[in-house]
């Protein structure tokens, strides 16, 4: 009796040991979320018990006369190969639950790795025309800072200074845009809402564009009924403006463009169309998202922000805007505002 307390004190402190450190032992399987892992723990204790058990009472059943050695053998082969089978199924199902989780989180790596593949390249694709666009201005500021400096007549200092001050205003744009876009990226986007005039600052914005629409020999003409007011931000409904004028003008130079503002039933609305390019109607969706261009950037420059600030102005105030356009066929946005005080987003 002693010795059977011994063997079963060894067999205790030999699992424990061997589940408290596995590495190196046949044991080691047993910590593998792998799985065989899963198999061989669901499958132990069952395969230690099993046999056992029906051993004992198979020669029970044969000491008591319920059956002879012969039907005993069949009766605990039968009941095995029962409990064995269910084992086994049971034990594919969990393998199988194993394999979905780890092809899901296979699936979901894979596809944060994509997301952060993709927000690289955009931020690289980003930094890359940020440069480039702040590179223009400064370089042409640069030279006619150099011109200056050799000495200019009067004539030609007036026309120097209002092209320092072109590539300054450029400049301030560009910088505005980058903070418009970090700003709404984090929901920081705030509105100063009051009373405002929309048709003077769509005439205002006609005004700032006149000399560019001038020297690339552009048309435009505007259709504004007097006296459109809407509840708002003055500063962002002009950046919204500036940006729609902005892109006909860049997009068709030197073709017609319209401009027309309206009030139609309880609202306000804007449309600016030009005949240029046009945009393809798969990517008449993307163009509003951050960073995102229907051409190449080296064709047109620009950061691919000011649609989407566009946008975003728009709702924030309670509207929306949309386009219609095709390749080649020119484009059309417009841009709906109610004229009574806006419902705040939530946030």
């Amino acid at each position: 009796r002693i010795s059977q307390y011994t063997a079963a004190a060894m067999l205790l402190l030999s699992c424990g040991a061997l589940s408290l450190w596995p590495q190196g032992t046949f044991a080691q399987i047993f910590v593998r979320p792998s799985a065989g892992g899963v198999v061989i723990r669901q499958l132990f204790l069952p395969v230690l018990f099993i046999p056992t058990v029906l051993g004992l009472l198979r020669h029970t059943g044969e000491r008591a006369g319920l059956f002879d050695a012969s039907l005993g053998a069949a009766m605990q082969a039968v009941v095995a190969i029962l409990a064995f089978g269910s084992i086994a199924w049971y034990l594919a199902r969990a393998v199988d639950r194993t394999d979905a989780q780890k092809t899901r989180v296979l699936e979901e790596n894979q596809r944060l790795a994509h997301t952060a593949q993709t927000a690289v390249k955009v931020r690289d694709e980003f930094i890359g025309m940020a440069a480039h666009e702040l590179r223009t201005p400064l370089t042409s500021l640069r030279l006619q800072m150099q011109l200056w400096q050799k000495g200019v007549s009067a004539e030609k200092g007036s026309e120097f200074s209002h092209l320092v001050q072109r590539q300054a205003d450029r400049l301030v744009r560009l910088v505005e845009s980058m903070l418009d876009g970090a700003a709404l990226a984090s929901g920081q986007m705030s509105l100063e809402l009051q009373p405002v005039e929309l048709a003077a600052i769509v005439r205002d914005g006609i005004e700032r564009l006149s000399s560019q629409l001038a020297a690339s020999g552009t048309p435009l003409e505007a259709h504004l009924e007097q006296r459109v007011e809407v509840f708002g931000d003055p500063r962002r409904l002009r950046q919204l403006v500036d940006t729609l004028l902005g892109n006909a003008c860049k997009f068709g130079a030197g073709k017609p463009i319209t401009v027309e503002l309206t009030q139609p039933d309880r609202g306000v609305r804007l449309l600016v169309r030009d005949q240029g390019i046009g945009i393809e109607p798969k990517d008449h969706g993307r163009i509003f998202d951050p960073f995102e261009r229907a051409v190449p950037p080296n064709n047109y420059p620009g950061l691919g922000l000011g649609l989407y600030v566009a946008r975003q102005i728009a709702e924030a105030h309670g509207g929306r805007i949309v386009v219609e356009s095709g390749a080649g066929n020119g484009s059309a946005f417009t841009v709906s505002l109610p004229a009574t005080r806006p419902t705040p987003r939530a946030p």
